[in-house]
C-alpha cells in the first residue's frame, strides 16, 4: 500500500480523504513489526494529510498515534505537544472508540513520565476489555508494569504479563516490539522483587529483540544489581554497536541514567559529559521517570540538575555496591563450586571448618547471597 501511494505521480483529491486512515493503519503495522522509524514516518504523513484545524476527522487520531510512538521512545515532551485536552471516552461500538486507544495510552505514559502515578492509575482504569484485546493492549500492560514497579506492587503485574505472553505467544514473539517490551518489563519487575535469576531467564529468551532499548537497559541494570558495573557498561556499549541505525540506548533518558550509574559505580567518579548527557536527556524529554533508574550515589549528583526532589522519585531497585572479589575469595568461590560439603571446602583450602564457615558467611554477605547456589551465580564473572 505504501509503495503504491509513493509511486503515484500525483494524489487525486478524491483519495486525499482516505490517506490519513491508510497511513495510520500502515504506521500501526510498522510499529507492531518493530520498525519505529517507519511507523513515525507513516503517522507523520497521516498528520500531513489531516492537518490540525483542517476539520479532518482523523487529525486527532493521527496526532495521538504519533504521540504514542514518541512516548514509547521516552520522547515525552514531543508526545505532550501532540496531545490536546483531557481524555474522554467515546460511545461504545463506534469507530472513534476503537481509534482512541493510542491517545489514552499515550496520556498514561505521559503521567508516569511526570511521576504522577495517581493520574496514570486513573487513566489505566479507563482501559477496557476492548483495548486489552486490541493491537495496543500490550502498551496497557507495559504502562501497568511501570506503575506497579513505582508502587512496589510487582507481583500482580508479573502474573498479568506472563499470562499474556503465554496466551498470545504468536502475537508477542520475542522478536516483536510487543514481545521485547513485555519481556523487558517482566525482567524489570523480577529485578524489583529481588528475583534476579528469574530476570536473567527472561532476558535469555531465544530470539529476543536485543537491539530494543528496554532490553538493553534491563540487561545493564541486571549487571548493576549484581554489583557488576563494568559489565553494565559493556552491555550498553555492545548494544550500541549492534543498533547502529538507531539512537544509542545511552542517549535515551533511562539508558543515560543507567550508563551514568554504572560509570560512577565502576570508577568512583563521573565524567562531566556523562553527567550532563543524563541530566539533559531527562530534562529535554521530560522523562522524570527515568530518574528511578539511578543508583543512590548518582541521585545526589543528578537530581539537583533536573530540579526534582529525591522524595518524588521512587527507588524500586536495590543496587549492590561494586563487587570485586579478592584472590582468596575467588578461591573460596571455586572451592564451593567444586566440593559438595563444607568439610571438603575446608580441606581443599587447608583451613579449619570453623574458618571455612567464617569465610563463607563473609563471602555471602559481600555477594548479597543467601545460599551456595545463589553465591555461585552472583559471583560468576
Amino acid at each position: 500500500m505504501l509503495e503504491l501511494i509513493r509511486s503515484a505521480q500525483t494524489v487525486s483529491s478524491e483519495y486525499s480523504d482516505v490517506l490519513p486512515a491508510t497511513y495510520v493503519r500502515c504506521g500501526t503495522a510498522k510499529l507492531l513489526a518493530g520498525d519505529i522509524e517507519a511507523s513515525t514516518a507513516c503517522y507523520a504523513e497521516a498528520l500531513r494529510w489531516a492537518p490540525t484545524g483542517g476539520g479532518h476527522p482523523y487529525a486527532r487520531y493521527a496526532r495521538e498515534h504519533l504521540a504514542l510512538v514518541h512516548a514509547l521512545e521516552e520522547r515525552y515532551a514531543d508526545a505532550a505537544a501532540l496531545i490536546e485536552g483531557p481524555f474522554t471516552r467515546s460511545p461504545t461500538d463506534t469507530v472513534a472508540r476503537r481509534l482512541e486507544a493510542p491517545g489514552l495510552l499515550a496520556r498514561v505514559l505521559l503521567a508516569l513520565s511526570d511521576l504522577d502515578t495517581d493520574e496514570a492509575n486513573r487513566l489505566l482504569d479507563l482501559v477496557d476489555d476492548g483495548i486489552r484485546a486490541s493491537e495496543f493492549g500490550w502498551v496497557a500492560l507495559h504502562a501497568g508494569a511501570t506503575s506497579a514497579i513505582f508502587a512496589g506492587e510487582a507481583w500482580d503485574a508479573i502474573h498479568s504479563i506472563t499470562s499474556e505472553i503465554v496466551a498470545s505467544a504468536e502475537r508477542h514473539s520475542p522478536g516483536s516490539l510487543s514481545g521485547a517490551t513485555l519481556r523487558a518489563d517482566l525482567a524489570s519487575l523480577y529485578q524489583a522483587v529481588g528475583d534476579l535469576r528469574a530476570a536473567e531467564r527472561t532476558m535469555l529468551t531465544p530470539g529476543l529483540l536485543r537491539r530494543h532499548s528496554g532490553v538493553v537497559t534491563s540487561l545493564a541494570r541486571q549487571a548493576l544489581l549484581r554489583g557488576r558495573p563494568e559489565q553494565a557498561l559493556n552491555v550498553m556499549l555492545a548494544g550500541e554497536s549492534a543498533r547502529r541505525e538507531h539512537i544509542p540506548t545511552r542517549h535515551l533518558p533511562s539508558g543515560a541514567v543507567v550508563f551514568a550509574s554504572a560509570e560512577l559505580a565502576a570508577s568512583g567518579a563521573l565524567s562531566e559529559n556523562t553527567l550532563r548527557l543524563a541530566a539533559s536527556s531527562v530534562a529535554h524529554h521530560r522523562a522524570f521517570s527515568a530518574l528511578a533508574q539511578a543508583t543512590p550515589e548518582l541521585r545526589e549528583e543528578l537530581l539537583p540538575l533536573v530540579g526534582t526532589s529525591a522524595a518524588e522519585v521512587p527507588r524500586p531497585w536495590e543496587y549492590l555496591p561494586r563487587i570485586k572479589l579478592t584472590r582468596r575469595e575467588r578461591e573460596m568461590l571455586d572451592a564451593l563450586e567444586t566440593h559438595a560439603t563444607l568439610s571438603e571446602v575446608a580441606s581443599a583450602l587447608h583451613v579449619s571448618i570453623n574458618t571455612a564457615k567464617t569465610h563463607v558467611r563473609a563471602l555471602y554477605r559481600k555477594l548479597g547471597a543467601h545460599s551456595r547456589d545463589e553465591a555461585l551465580w552472583l559471583g560468576k564473572e
